[in-house]
């Protein structure tokens, strides 16, 4: 078919002289295996754009990489739910002083 050396059932496009064979990219998403982050999903990311290989583009503000900051210098935004007594400590506090103010 191409003539690249590689047989038809282990070349990723026979039709490709320059495609990957299987062994080299398991997934035939044109990333050799060692640069992929998964090489069973032709969909997931790259060890160059996603260090860590958690699915998140490094540099965007939203990779945290275990550190708390993304690799572009951004800070890692969490959001946190306020739980336990306070918040509805505070509506009531909030209540009561409403109430003294009038009487």
């Amino acid at each position: 078919a191409d003539c690249d050396g590689t047989p038809t059932a282990e070349d990723c496009d026979d039709n490709d002289a320059s495609s990957t064979s299987i062994a080299d990219d398991a997934d035939c998403d044109g990333v050799l295996t060692a640069d992929d982050c998964d090489d069973a999903n032709s969909a997931s990311t790259t060890v160059a754009e996603d260090a860590d290989c958690d699915g998140t583009v490094d540099g965007t503000g939203l990779d945290d990489g275990g550190s708390g900051k993304d690799s572009g210098g951004g800070c890692a935004t969490v959001q946190a739910t306020p739980t336990g007594p306070v918040p509805w400590a505070v509506a009531v506090l909030a209540l009561l002083g409403a109430r003294r103010r009038r009487a």
